[in-house]
């Protein structure tokens, strides 16, 4: 069984950050969003008949702090969690310092109200991901890198062939048949991001979990339309910030019905895609 988890605060709307609870022997927990999403995370787990104290498992697409800044606090409240994370994010959950600098220069003042306190976690909790690796415990066949979002960014095939596919995937909403970009700065590349998406595809899966927001049925054919879309909005982010802007809801509004862009829309994530993308091809033209 897999369930979907609505991460958010106390004063935001949800649906737009995914947790997913698959169950087994053992437990596990693919991403589990901000600090400040934990008494969400403890709400969705009860719905479904769990808390944190049963998991045993936290696997994490990537380390940025919607997917994984709750991941200390859970560590300190759950001493038998194991946490499996790519090992060129690691040293980002033992000691948050730079990558909380990173986000500051992002967020602001806003970063903790955002997404609320990171706490480190020690070396020997974390079990370490940096090519295709059978899983052995976790109720999940198989983790496998997928960088393009990030350079650490993992994905996860389920038994029931679901990859979990974190913002590689792309953005989904309100079952709408079209999976948006997801390219905040620092690290975007996208030839990375297209081979990621053919390693998803060379699984065959018959269901995508991504992080903004649930499961989607079918995913092939959307995936064929995110690896056409990303070289198209990189170029389209060579321009102009609010021709940028433009184009892509354009594209948006034309693909899916009013309520479900702007469900997108409402998540905010155009202006910090075009940041990173323009930064990706301004890193890719000086090579």
């Amino acid at each position: 069984m897999v369930a979907v988890l609505d991460l958010h605060r106390a004063d935001e709307r949800g649906e737009h950050t995914a947790a997913f609870l698959v169950d087994g022997d053992e437990p596990a927990l693919v991403d589990c969003g901000a600090a400040a999403d934990l008494a969400s995370l403890e709400a969705g787990l009860a719905a479904n008949g769990a808390a944190l104290g049963d998991l045993r498992h936290l696997l994490l697409t990537h380390i940025h702090l919607d997917h994984a800044g709750a991941a200390g606090s859970i560590a300190a409240r759950c001493p038998d969690l194991v946490i499996w994370v790519h090992a060129a994010g690691a040293r980002h959950l033992i000691d948050p310092s730079r990558l909380l600098a990173s986000a500051r220069r992002v967020f602001g003042a806003k970063l903790e109200q955002l997404f609320g306190e990171m706490l480190p976690i020690p070396e020997g909790r974390l079990r370490l991901l940096d090519a295709p690796t059978p899983l052995a415990g976790p109720p999940l066949s198989e983790a496998f890198p997928t960088p393009g979002h990030a350079r650490h960014h993992l994905a996860f095939t389920g038994l029931d062939r679901t990859v979990y596919a974190g913002d590689v995937g792309g953005a989904g909403h309100l079952n709408a048949r079209f999976l948006m970009p997801e390219a905040p700065p620092p690290d975007v590349d996208v030839p990375a991001w297209v081979a990621s998406i053919d390693a998803i595809t060379a699984r065959a899966p018959t269901r995508l979990a991504v992080a903004h927001f649930g499961l989607v049925d079918d995913p092939l054919p959307l995936l064929a339309g995110l690896r056409t879309r990303l070289p198209t909005w990189a170029a389209w982010a060579a321009g102009d910030h609010d021709a940028f802007l433009a184009k892509t809801r354009a594209e948006l509004e034309a693909a899916v019905p009013p309520d479900a862009a702007r469900a997108y829309l409402a998540a905010g994530s155009l202006p910090l895609t075009y940041d990173g993308l323009r930064r990706y091809g301004e890193t890719a033209a000086s090579a």
